[in-house]
């Protein structure tokens, strides 16, 4: 996956889920590469399977809350949803990356909770700018903020 290849990748971590069907971090591997491949749907799922699996960990939940706040698809989305898993996952991983934050500052505005969105996505554009290796982020998180500003929520391209 982290070389580019999805579909191979997606290959192998069904290989691997059918050897240990219970293991969370699997799971939610194979949820991020197929949100690469816009299947919002299936990885909700899995995210969801993950989370039960592995009650512990932080990114299942970032995962999901990212569908529910941001899924092109109306049927997937569901912003109080998305603040309460992105809320678990700030405090099970800690509140000071920047992916987290953006993913409650995404959160926030689907539930329309626009002045809380703006806050965080700009400490998340601060902390990104900040981290050395998370500098990259910032600009992406600086064009959610703008949304935010104007009372948008951010949609997932389709």
């Amino acid at each position: 996956l982290s070389r580019g290849d999805t579909a191979d990748a997606i290959r192998h971590y069904r290989l691997a889920l059918a050897a240990a069907p219970d293991d969370a971090e699997v799971m939610n591997n194979l949820a991020r590469a197929l949100v690469g491949t816009g299947d919002a749907a299936e990885a909700a799922s899995l995210y969801a399977l993950a989370i039960a699996a592995g009650p512990a960990l932080a990114a299942p939940r970032l995962g999901l809350a990212w569908i529910r706040a941001t899924a092109a698809d109306a049927g997937l989305r569901d912003g109080a949803e998305a603040v309460r898993l992105a809320g678990e996952a700030v405090r099970l991983g800690g509140d000071d990356h920047p992916d987290a934050l953006d993913t409650l500052a995404a959160a926030y505005a689907a539930a329309g909770r626009f002045e809380d969105a703006v806050a965080t996505a700009r400490r998340a554009a601060a902390r990104a700018r900040a981290t050395p290796g998370l500098e990259e982020l910032a600009p992406g998180i600086e064009q959610r903020l703008r949304r935010y500003l104007r009372f948008e929520p951010y949609r997932a391209p389709p």
